[in-house]
C-alpha cells in the first residue's frame, strides 16, 4: 500500500511539475523553449525579486527534481546580485541537465562572477553545449573566436561558422553578429545583401542595434535601394529603445527633413536625448550657435562644442575657433565653467514637458586598490549622506574610512567585494612627455552609463605654484573624472585625477591644463591607514584598448547622495 501511495505521489509530482507555476510566471526565461505551454517568461532585469523569491523557493521545495525551478531561483538571485547563491542554484539545476543553467554556469565561470574565474574550463563547457546544438553557447563561441579572448586563437571563419549555427536557430544576437561579419567581410566575403538579410531578421525581433543597422543601410543604400522613409522608420524603432546612435541620426533626419518633415525643435529633442554621443554634442552646440530650434547662445554653443572636442571630435576645432573669435574672454570663461549636464536636463524637461525633479547627487570616479578598498578625491565625497559605487554588473554601498582634505584624497570601503583592482607603478619615475591614459565617468550620466577613456601626455611634474605633490597633463578632463586613475602605457597607476584648471591666478583662461595627484602621495595615504595594495613594474607598452579591457572592472562611478 505504501509503495502504491509513493508511486501516485511521484506521478502527481511529474504531472504538476509540467503545469505552469507562479515561479514560472515570475521568473522563467522567455528564451527557454522547455517552459510549459502558456508561460511567456520575464527578462532578468524585470523580475520582481520579492514575489519571485518566495514563489520559486516554494516551487523548489514542492518539486525538488524539477530542474527549471532551481534555474529560475538562480535567476532571481542573479537579479538580486547575490551571485554566489545564484551560482549554487544554477549548479543544482545544471546537475539535473538543465542546459540554460549549464550555460549560465559557464558564463559566470568565464567572468569570475560567483565563482573563481576559469576561462579555460568555461570554454570547454561552452564547446560541449555548442556541439549539442545549444544556440546561446554557439553564439558565445562565435564571439570568442572573433575576439580571440579566453585563450582561443582569433579565427574569423570559425566565428562565422558558430554565428551561423546559432543564427539559424533564431538567436537574435547571433543574427546581428553574423550580419556584422558579412558587412565587414570578416571570415567571409563582404556581402551587403547578406548582411541586410541577417540584420533584418534580428531587427524584426526588436534588437535595437540591428534596427539601427537597417536604418543605416536604407539611408545610404547599402544592400538595398536608398529609402529615407524606411531609414526613418528603423532609426525611430531603435531610438525608442534608447539606442544613442539612432537617436542622433533621428535628430539629423528631422534637422534636414529627410524621410520626415523638417522640424528643428524635434531635431533638438533627439540630439539632447542622444547627448552621450560626441556627434550629438556637436549638433546641440551647432543649434545653439546658429539659433535653430533654440535661441542663439554662444556660451552654450561653446560648452557643447568643447565637450564634443574632449570626446574625440577633433574635426570641429576650426568651428570652435571661429566661435571663440566672436566671444569675449569673459564669455569664454563662463562657457568653460558651464555644466552642460545640468542644462541638458533643463532643456530635456522643456522639450518633453517633464516636471520631474532630479535627485541631488554629485558624481565622480574611483578605483579599487584591493577587493574592497577604493580611492577617490575627498571633494567628491565630503558632503555625502550616502555613497554608491557602480560599474557594469557591480553595485555596492560604500563608506568613507579615511580622508585627507589637504591632498584631496579619500579611501572608501565597499560593502561588496569587487573582482578587479588596479596596481600602482613600481619604482621608475614618471617623465615629462610620457603618454598617459584617463579612464572614468565624466559628466555623470551625460556621456552615458559606460566608462570613458581619454589619452594625453604629462606636461609638467609640478602643479600650480610648483606644487610637488601634483603634476599636469594634457588629457581632456571633465567634471566626473575627479578621483579617477591616471595610468601609464602598461596600465599601472601613476596619479589620481583631481581637477581641470579653468582660469589661471592672473585671471586668464587656461586651455588644456589638467591636474593630477602623484601616485606616491596616494600610496603614503594608503600606508598610513594600513590599506593593502599591489605594485607592478611597468615594462611592456600595451595597446590603449587592451589596457581599457584589463582595468575597466576596477574603476567605478562614485555617486554621492547629498
Amino acid at each position: 500500500m505504501k509503495k502504491i501511495i509513493l508511486l501516485l505521489l511521484i506521478m502527481l509530482s511529474v504531472l504538476f511539475s509540467n503545469t505552469p507555476n507562479t515561479c514560472d510566471v515570475l521568473a522563467a526565461n522567455p528564451k527557454d523553449k522547455s517552459n510549459p505551454t502558456g508561460v511567456i517568461g520575464v527578462n532578468l532585469e524585470k523580475i520582481d525579486v520579492v514575489k519571485a523569491n518566495k514563489a520559486c523557493t516554494q516551487a523548489v521545495k514542492d518539486f525538488p527534481n524539477e530542474s527549471r525551478y532551481s534555474y529560475q531561483l538562480g535567476r532571481v538571485y542573479n537579479k538580486m546580485k547575490e551571485y554566489k547563491k545564484a551560482f549554487e542554484w544554477y549548479k543544482r539545476s545544471a546537475e539535473q541537465n538543465n542546459t540554460h543553467a549549464q550555460y549560465n554556469i559557464a558564463g559566470m565561470r568565464y567572468d569570475g562572477i560567483g565563482i573563481k574565474q576559469d576561462k579555460k574550463k568555461a570554454i570547454e563547457q561552452l564547446k560541449e553545449l555548442a556541439k549539442k546544438g545549444f544556440s546561446p553557447a554557439q553564439g558565445f563561441l562565435g564571439y570568442l573566436y572573433l575576439s580571440g579572448d579566453g585563450g582561443l586563437k582569433q579565427d574569423y571563419k570559425k566565428a562565422v561558422d558558430w554565428y551561423k549555427k546559432s543564427a539559424e536557430q533564431n538567436n537574435t544576437q547571433a543574427q546581428y553578429d553574423l550580419g556584422e561579419m558579412y558587412y565587414e567581410g570578416k571570415g567571409t566575403e563582404k556581402d551587403y545583401k547578406e548582411a541586410f538579410r541577417w540584420y533584418k531578421k534580428a531587427a524584426e525581433q526588436d534588437l535595437a542595434s540591428a534596427q539601427y543597422r537597417l536604418g543605416y543601410m536604407y539611408y545610404y543604400g547599402e544592400g538595398i535601394k536608398k529609402d529615407y522613409k524606411e531609414a526613418f522608420k528603423w532609426y525611430k524603432k531603435a531610438a525608442e529603445q534608447d539606442y544613442t546612435r539612432a537617436q542622433a541620426k533621428l535628430g539629423d533626419m528631422y534637422y534636414f527633413g529627410e524621410g520626415i518633415k523638417k522640424n528643428y525643435k524635434e531635431a533638438f529633442k533627439w540630439y539632447i536625448v542622444a547627448a552621450s554621443d560626441p556627434y550629438a554634442q556637436f549638433s546641440v552646440g551647432y543649434m545653439f550657435y546658429k539659433g535653430k530650434g533654440v535661441p542663439k547662445n554662444y556660451i552654450k554653443a561653446y560648452a557643447w562644442f568643447n565637450l564634443a572636442l574632449a570626446n574625440g571630435r577633433d574635426d570641429i576645432r576650426t568651428l570652435l575657433n571661429d566661435l571663440e573669435s566672436k566671444m569675449t574672454s569673459n564669455q569664454i570663461n563662463m562657457a568653460q565653467n558651464y555644466d552642460p549636464f545640468k542644462e541638458m536636463m533643463k532643456d530635456y524637461k522643456k522639450s518633453n514637458g517633464s516636471k520631474k525633479k532630479s535627485t541631488s547627487t554629485y558624481m565622480g570616479t574611483g578605483f579599487f586598490v584591493n577587493k574592497t578598498a577604493l580611492l577617490t578625491n575627498y571633494h567628491v565625497v565630503k558632503e555625502c549622506k550616502s555613497i554608491e559605487v557602480i560599474r557594469k554588473n557591480y553595485k555596492s554601498e560604500a563608506k568613507i574610512i579615511a580622508r585627507d582634505s589637504k591632498n584631496d584624497l579619500a579611501i572608501l570601503k565597499a560593502q561588496k567585494e569587487n573582482t578587479r583592482f588596479l596596481d600602482f607603478r613600481a619604482a621608475n619615475s614618471i617623465r615629462i612627455g610620457e603618454e598617459i591614459i584617463i579612464i572614468g565617468y565624466p559628466l555623470g550620466n551625460l556621456l552615458g552609463s559606460s566608462i570613458k577613456l581619454t589619452v594625453g601626455n604629462i606636461s609638467a611634474l609640478t602643479g600650480l605654484v610648483d606644487d610637488t605633490t601634483m603634476m599636469q597633463m594634457t588629457a581632456p578632463v571633465q567634471p566626473g573624472n575627479s578621483g579617477g586613475a591616471l595610468l601609464d602605457r602598461s596600465g599601472n597607476i601613476v596619479g589620481i585625477v583631481v581637477s581641470r584648471l579653468e582660469e589661471t591666478p592672473s585671471g586668464r583662461v587656461a586651455q588644456n591644463v589638467n591636474l593630477a595627484i602623484k601616485s606616491n602621495m596616494a600610496q603614503m595615504f594608503l600606508d598610513i591607514n594600513n590599506i593593502n595594495y599591489e605594485v607592478a613594474v611597468s615594462k611592456d607598452k600595451k595597446e590603449v584598448a587592451d589596457i581599457a579591457d584589463e582595468v575597466k572592472d576596477g574603476i567605478v562611478k562614485v555617486i554621492c547622495y547629498q
